[in-house]
């Protein structure tokens, strides 16, 4: 009876003491066994994420003058021509079908410019407003709408590899009677060329004209 009674005692003994190392396991959690909390990267973002790094200096030219010489310029064939002013002076290059990209003769890549672009998708000018904020979203970090309306985007990005602050406004034209965008016009600069470049989008829009 007596070795009885002393088996009980050493089974609950260990029993208790399995009950601790239980315990013990519990009261750690699982921050003790992973340690201090830390952040975790983001991982294949869908969007370019915002940098907090600063821009490079912009350098090139001078600001953009608003006081420009202009002279007439022909985009397309008739009967889908149309006719524009552009800064006199300035070269004129054809970067794909019924596009044409115009600089000043010392062009840089920070510099300011301008396209003429014949547009196919059918669609109305407001359509058009959202698909490009879309594209620049998906390709360009720091992306911020400057201003918009049913025919005009104004946006500001960050250019990369370069780290530059660059500035783009588009506008969409219709042909008389349509309400599809056929024809868009763009300007690109730097922050100090904003004033000569809304100059430059309204003196190009006033003089758009179809041709045929």
């Amino acid at each position: 009876m007596r070795g009885r009674v002393v088996g009980v005692v050493f089974l609950l003994a260990l029993v208790g003491l399995g009950g601790g190392w239980l315990l013990a396991g519990l009261d750690a959690g699982p921050d003790a066994a992973a340690g201090p909390a830390s952040p975790l990267p983001a991982s294949s973002p869908s969007v370019p994420v915002r940098t907090e790094a600063p821009y490079a200096v912009d350098g090139g030219p001078p600001a953009l003058a608003v006081d420009l010489e202009y002279r007439k310029g022909r985009l397309g064939t008739p009967p889908f021509g149309w006719t524009y002013e552009a800064p006199a002076g300035w070269v004129a290059t054809d970067i794909g079908a019924g596009e044409t990209k115009l600089v000043p003769p010392d062009a840089v890549d920070n510099g300011y410019g301008m396209r003429v672009k014949l547009v196919s998708e059918r669609v109305a000018p407001a359509q058009m407003v959202a698909q490009k904020l879309a594209a620049f979203e998906s390709g360009y970090p720091d992306v911020a709408v400057r201003g918009s309306s049913p025919d005009t985007l104004a946006v500001s990005y960050r250019a990369l590899p370069e780290n530059w602050l660059r500035f783009n406004t588009f506008r969409w034209f219709t042909r008389p009677g349509s309400t599809e965008a056929v024809v868009e016009v763009s300007v690109f600069g730097r922050e100090r060329d904003l004033p000569g470049l809304d100059d430059l989008l309204d003196q190009v829009a006033a003089s758009l004209q179809p041709v045929g």
